[in-house]
């Protein structure tokens, strides 16, 4: 199956689902646009179990370039998300903390977030919706983060839910604010999250006040086990 190229003005550019439950492979969503948010593939409120899914090129001028999962419960094996853009938050998914969600075997690789200061998520962006019982859980697995870009957490930027993440590797992301920010790796705010056997090696926070090249954790519960964290650097501390 191939999404690709379409262009939507105010909603979602590529493919977007409510409330369904189905089995996805092999499917290519790319090249789409969307002058609202989430360009890509919009789930909400749906279940699905993807295999082999490839989210590229897909760009949106608020949030969400490659798409966006909200609420529900899916699976996805061999995610690859590549080469994404938000001129907002999310240059990859953007995933709200009232989503129960299992990614395995991802690569997400060269996502940007183009927003100001207080956007992030290069590659994922999971934001608090206020909306969850507090039992929800995001768990990525197996999983690779290279090269993504943005002002706060580059790899990932947590502001809610409850993540685990084992057996993964955060590699070359770069926060590009100019001053101030936080996590070019990692940033992780006002949840709960576990690391174990988690790599994070040569991510770099170019601000002149940027804080945690590597991973930076506020107000956060956090548990690191096995984890190892590697050439990482950032100007402020």
């Amino acid at each position: 199956v191939v999404v690709r190229q379409n262009t939507a003005v105010h909603g979602r550019g590529g493919i977007s689902t409510d409330g369904i439950t189905g089995t996805w492979e092999n499917v290519l969503i790319a090249d789409n646009e969307s002058g609202g948010t989430t360009a890509g593939m919009g789930l909400s409120l749906s279940s699905i179990h993807g295999t082999d899914i490839e989210l590229r090129g897909n760009r949106s001028l608020v949030n969400a370039g490659a798409g966006s999962i909200y609420g529900g419960s899916s699976t996805f094996s061999t995610l690859r998300v590549i080469g994404n853009e938000a001129a907002g938050e999310a240059g990859g998914l953007q995933i709200s903390s009232n989503s129960t969600l299992q990614i395995s075997d991802g690569l997400f690789q060269g996502n940007s977030s183009l927003g100001g200061s207080s956007a992030g998520g290069g590659a994922i962006r999971i934001y608090d919706s206020n909306q969850g019982t507090g039992t929800e859980q995001i768990d990525i697995s197996d999983s690779q983060f290279i090269g993504n870009r943005a002002f706060n957490g580059a790899g990932i930027l947590q502001e809610g839910g409850d993540l685990t993440l084992s057996d993964s590797a955060f590699v070359g992301n770069e926060s590009t604010s100019p001053n101030t920010g936080g996590g070019a790796g990692l940033y992780l705010t006002g949840a709960t999250a576990s690391l174990m056997r988690v790599e994070v090696r040569e991510n770099l926070g170019t601000g002149t006040n940027f804080n945690g090249g590597g991973l930076y954790a506020s107000n956060q519960t956090l548990d690191v086990q096995q984890s190892r964290f590697i050439g990482n650097q950032s100007r402020h501390g």
